[in-house]
């Protein structure tokens, strides 16, 4: 989903402004701010063109390949992770609710195109630039998160965000969360906040980062 330009967002909000009767008013932004959300969700629905973060090159930008290959980015410690299997959301989604079928070689394709490659090149292209990097892929796939069977929607996007907060699922017929699972929560738990606290002692002390990540846990 590539940034929109600004004449396309531009676009996006006139339209939305004329359906919530704000189009001729002096002052549109105004009068869309006095709208109720429920309003501006359900007109939006109703517009062909949507919302999306637009480049301004101040805030988003159109060439981060080139920049980041010029190291033009903020230097700071960074901590990056995807699940193994991201497509398989989309997959199910699409697959099992939508009722259209593609073949896996297609979604094993999207996988790496949206998500795997470009955490791996982002992590290059900090690395390349002599910022402390640890990149991480997450491969649990657990009974009580799992989307289906079959297909398996594996370790899909966002899977682990239940397991990393804790925040299991509870509803009827849904299995148990395992000791296991609850363990393997707790260590990236304590190594995002060992990262948060302290992401510049890592590089000197990787004994205290260690240390803290058992304590966090």
């Amino acid at each position: 989903m590539p940034p929109k330009d600004a004449d396309y967002t531009a676009l996006a909000f006139s339209s939305l402004a004329s359906l919530l009767g704000c189009g001729n008013s002096s002052d549109r932004l105004a009068c869309m701010r006095s709208q109720p959300t429920s309003a501006l969700l359900s007109g939006q629905q109703n517009i062909s063109s949507g919302f999306s973060p637009t480049v301004n090159g101040k805030i988003v930008f159109s060439n981060y390949p080139a920049r980041a290959s010029a190291g033009n980015f903020i230097r700071k410690p960074l901590l990056i992770c995807n699940t193994d299997y991201e497509a398989g959301l989309f997959q199910t989604i699409i697959t099992v609710a939508g009722g259209a079928q593609q073949p896996v070689s297609s979604w094993d394709i999207f996988n790496d195109t949206v998500f795997n490659c470009p955490a791996a090149a982002r992590a290059n292209f900090s690395l390349a630039n002599h910022v402390p990097t640890w990149p991480y892929r997450w491969f649990g796939n657990f009974g009580n998160t799992r989307l289906t069977s079959y297909p398996d929607s594996g370790a899909y996007h966002a899977f682990e965000l239940p397991v990393l907060f804790g925040n299991f699922p509870s509803r009827g017929g849904v299995l148990d969360s395992t000791p296991e699972e609850v363990a393997i929560g707790s260590y990236p738990r304590g190594a995002w906040a060992a990262f948060a606290k302290k992401s510049s002692v890592w590089i000197k002390h990787p004994q205290w980062w260690m240390a803290n990540i058992r304590g966090a846990r």
